[in-house]
């Protein structure tokens, strides 16, 4: 099983953000704020949005717990930027995916981009101008401003 995640988090720029502090320790800051988690269970229409979680909580999407992420069966977490993801999932929730799979690292394998965000990703890759769209060019997310 496939499960798609993003966490949301809180940050003050100028100085407590991903670009004065490392991963690290920006999540183990005291400062640190999950506003939540999105899971979407690949090839289903399950798709869910878990805010304010804590390392106590065992949400659960469709009937599937999201504590299947921390069992040794074999199960893929994708990311994007797994690096500062995978962290809030071990450090804050207390989950250990068998295997993760990191969209940014594979698009910095295979794109030459000036930027590597979600929104300028799927504007170069989906050809979206910021809208992510169905088969029928209807548009379904609008990503970013």
């Amino acid at each position: 099983m496939e499960l798609i995640l993003d966490t949301e988090t809180w940050y003050q720029p100028p100085h407590y953000s991903l670009t004065k502090l490392s991963p690290i320790l920006y999540i183990r800051d005291p400062r640190f704020h999950l506003h939540g988690l999105g899971i979407k269970i690949h090839g289903t229409d399950a798709c869910k949005w878990f805010p304010h979680l804590t390392f106590l909580d065992k949400p659960e999407i469709d009937g599937v717990d999201i504590d299947l992420i921390s069992q040794n069966n074999g199960n893929t977490v994708v990311l994007h930027n797994a690096l500062f993801d995978a962290l809030i999932l071990t450090e804050r929730l207390g989950l250990r995916p068998s295997h993760y799979f990191d969209t940014l690292a594979a698009t910095r394998l295979l794109v030459a981009s000036p930027s590597y965000s979600l929104e300028n990703l799927s504007s170069l890759l989906l050809k979206t101008q910021g809208k992510l769209k169905d088969d029928s060019g209807t548009s379904l997310v609008t990503i970013g401003k």
